[in-house]
C-alpha cells in the first residue's frame, strides 16, 4: 500500500519518497513560494489505516489543556520562548497532543532561535497536512496533524540542510515520547 501525501496536485508514494527524499522537500519549498497551495486533502484521500478522528468542541475542551485547545483547536500561538520542548534536548518521538500520532522525531529538531521547536522534516510526509494560511496579514504554510487537523505550526524555507525548511512548531501542540534507554532492564526475558 502507498500513501499519498496531502496535497491534491502531488501523487507521490512512501516508496518515491524513501526513494528520494530530497524530491519531496523541494517540491513542499517550491509550494511555500508558489500561489497552489489548496486546501488539506479530503479524508478519502488519506491512509485508510489512519483513520481521522473527529470529535466536538466539548470533547475537546475535556481532553486538553486550556493552552493546548487553544493552540490546535482554535489555531492559537503560544509566546515565543515558553514552550516546554523548545530547549529540549531529549531523545525521543514527538507526538500530537490531541490524537498521539508521531509527528517529529527529536533526530530532526534543532535550535532555530525563534523562540518554538523546529524541526527540518517531519517523521512521516503522510502524517502531516499543509495549507495556506493567510491570517494575521501574513503569507505563510500552516501545518497540521493528518489525523485529527490539530493546527501544529507553520513551516518556512529558512531550515538547515538537507532539507532547507523549518518546521516551526508549537510545544503545546506536542507530547515528548522520551526514546527508551537500551541499558534498561525490560524484566526477565521468556
Amino acid at each position: 500500500m502507498y500513501h499519498i501525501l496531502s496535497f491534491p496536485h502531488l501523487r507521490l508514494s512512501r516508496r518515491s519518497i524513501s526513494q528520494n527524499p530530497s524530491r519531496w522537500y523541494k517540491l513542499v519549498a517550491s509550494i511555500l513560494v508558489s500561489d497552489s497551495v489548496s486546501d488539506p486533502v479530503s479524508d478519502s484521500m488519506t491512509d485508510p489505516t489512519s483513520k481521522k478522528i473527529r470529535k466536538d468542541d466539548s470533547e475537546w475542551r475535556k481532553s486538553l489543556s486550556n493552552e493546548q485547545y487553544y493552540v490546535t483547536r482554535q489555531k492559537g500561538t503560544e509566546p515565543p520562548f515558553t514552550g516546554e520542548y523548545e530547549s529540549t534536548e531529549k531523545p525521543g518521538t514527538y507526538l500530537c497532543v490531541c490524537c498521539g500520532q508521531p509527528l517529529f522525531s527529536s533526530n530532526a529538531k534543532y535550535h532555530s532561535g525563534s523562540g518554538w521547536p523546529s524541526f527540518w522534516q517531519p517523521l512521516a510526509a503522510e502524517n502531516v497536512e499543509m495549507t495556506r494560511d493567510g491570517s494575521h496579514g501574513m503569507q505563510r504554510v500552516e501545518v497540521m496533524c493528518s489525523r485529527c487537523e490539530a493546527h501544529l505550526g507553520h513551516v518556512f524555507e529558512d531550515g538547515p540542510r538537507p532539507t532547507g525548511l523549518r518546521f516551526c512548531i508549537n510545544s503545546a501542540a506536542l507530547r515528548l515520547t522520551p526514546k527508551k534507554d537500551e541499558t534498561e532492564n525490560d524484566g526477565p526475558e521468556t
